[in-house]
Formats: C-alpha cells, structure tokens, sequence
C-alpha cells in the first residue's frame, strides 16, 4: 500500500498533499502493463496476461504439442514475471469442458509460483483462453 501523508487543519501545503496522495493512490490502482505475451511451453500460441492495478487478466489461445491427463499435467508457463505473481495458492479453476467429455481440460494458474498448467487433453488440441484472473498482493 502506498505510503499516504496524514492530513490535517492548518497544515502547510494541505492541497499539495492531498492531490500527492491522490497521485500515489492512482499510481497503485490504475497502473497498466498492457498485454504481455507469455512464452509457451508444450504449446503454440499466443497467450498474453495484462495487470491493471492488481488486478490480472490471461487471454489468448494456443495448441498444445503434447497429450495432458489428470496424473500427467502440463506445464504451459514455467514462471510468470513477479509482478504477476500473488501470495494467492491458485487461480480460479477454468474447465474448458465436462468431466463427462473427452476433451475435457482444465486451465489453472498457480498465482504464487508463476506456473500455468493444462490437466487433460490430447496432443494438438487448441484452448481458447478468456476467464482467468487473478488478484496481485
């Protein structure tokens, strides 16, 4: 959290400190990254992640070059770069399909470590990747 000035009546320079504390708290809340493409492993694609404030998003596609299953899961992303990483365990689990079907996939993100992994689905299968998000500390 940004470091605020105490405000307070008569002090010297009141406006000033207010608007600087106005400026540190945007700084904090609406800083942008734009997208970033992430470099892919087992897959090709394009995967990019964006960090708005804390808050971070994942989008793109990509086809994975090797077969995943529940036992055998597959690492997509060794480490994302820190400042998208979190404290947060995990990312909320994207189910690209059913148990029941067999194409079933699962997307996670696992915040604190920077890893992305796929659990099921065959060799050259293509994701399509628009829900994972994620919150930095």
């Amino acid at each position: 959290m940004a470091e605020l000035t105490k405000i307070f009546t008569g002090m010297e320079k009141g406006p000033e400190a207010i608007q600087s504390n106005f400026d540190l708290m945007n700084a904090q809340y609406t800083a942008d990254t734009g997208w970033v493409k992430v470099a892919l492993e087992n897959a090709t694609g394009d995967v990019f992640i964006r960090k708005i404030g804390k808050h971070v998003m994942m989008r793109g596609s990509f086809k994975t070059t090797v077969t995943s299953s529940v036992t055998n899961q597959l690492a997509l992303v060794d480490s994302l770069p820190d400042e998208f990483k979190s404290t947060t365990a995990y990312s909320p689990i994207i189910e690209l399909a059913g148990p029941w079907d067999p194409r079933y996939i699962i997307v996670q993100v696992a915040c604190s470590s920077g890893k992305i992994a796929q659990i099921g689905g065959a060799q050259g299968t293509t994701v399509e990747v628009e829900a994972i998000r994620w919150e930095v500390d």
